[in-house]
Parts: structure tokens; C-alpha cells; sequence
């Protein structure tokens, strides 16, 4: 069974998006490249803020909000909604923006290699 608000806001955004292709106009994200869902929670962070003056960016946010599954990786209208902290098997799946993984609460599970 589909969501209507999740549904609602897919439609908002795919509208908003076809809007500004119209008009010769694309997103921030729409840069060509993969920094918005990059590894790194730095290049995260930094590209978040050009989300700022995005015209699309409350759909956006609607979207990512109401998605079904819950997205949780990458920025959906200047929020980083990378899964940051994992306790106990469980991922904390609220949207984080500008946070940094608090190092103090990995298990053994989540050591992260050097190679």
C-alpha cells in the first residue's frame, strides 16, 4: 500500500524538477557530480549550503521526509540524511545536517578499516 503524502511529495518535487528544466534551469544538485552523496560527511556538509538558494528546495525536503523506505544516505534539501549512529544493531535514521559521527559510540562492528 503506497503513502499519499509520500506520493504527494514525489509528484511536488518531479513537477518542480520538469519546472525548471523548462526553463533551462537545474538544481545545485544537478552539478554532475556524486558530492552530494559522497562518503565523506565533510563534502556533505559543504555542498548542503548550496541548497540554500535551491528554488526546489522544500519539495525536496517534503520528499526526503516522506519516502518510503526512508532515504538515508546523502543531501536532500539541505540535510544530510546520512544514518550517522549505529547502537546496539539499530541505525538512527533521523536527518542530521552538518553533524559529525560521535566516535565515541562504535562497537566493534563499526570499526572502519584503512585500506
Amino acid at each position: 500500500m503506497s503513502d499519499p503524502d509520500a506520493d504527494d511529495a514525489m509528484r511536488a518535487l518531479s513537477a518542480a524538477l520538469l519546472s525548471m528544466l523548462e526553463q533551462d534551469t537545474t538544481p545545485p544538485c544537478a552539478d554532475g557530480t556524486d558530492r552530494w552523496t559522497d562518503d565523506s560527511a565533510a563534502v556533505r556538509a559543504k555542498v548542503a549550503l548550496r541548497c540554500d538558494d535551491c528554488p526546489i528546495r522544500e519539495r525536496c525536503h517534503d520528499f526526503a521526509n516522506t519516502a518510503r523506505p526512508p532515504i538515508t544516505f546523502g543531501v536532500y534539501g539541505g540535510t544530510d540524511r546520512t544514518a550517522t549512529t549505529k547502537r546496539h544493531g539499530v541505525v538512527d535514521l533521523s536527518p542530521v545536517a552538518n553533524a559529525t559521527p560521535d566516535l565515541t559510540q562504535t562497537t566493534t562492528d563499526d570499526r572502519v578499516s584503512d585500506d
